[in-house]
């Protein structure tokens, strides 16, 4: 089991238990999007209407794609997964 830990605005520190499942599918997500800038995985694991909540990023699978396809352009150095 992993946890998982963030910051909401209005709750502070949330902590998520993860099953093996879901910590994989992240993992995967992480890797192959933010890491080898690779967006073929999209299709598989978001859905069309996902919801962001960055409100610089449009709306749905389409807009993260767009938004990150363009930060990736501007900064095309490849992250390092820890």
């Amino acid at each position: 089991m992993c946890l998982l830990y963030f910051r909401l605005p209005r709750f502070g520190r949330v902590v998520v238990r993860l099953s093996d499942r879901n910590q994989t599918i992240i993992e995967l997500f992480i890797n192959t999007v933010f890491v080898s800038h690779d967006f073929g995985i999209l299709d598989g694991i978001m859905r069309d209407d996902y919801i962001q909540h960055n409100p610089d990023v449009a709306q749905g699978k389409a807009g993260f794609r767009q938004f990150f396809e363009k930060t990736f352009q501007a900064i095309p150095e490849r992250c390092e997964a820890s």
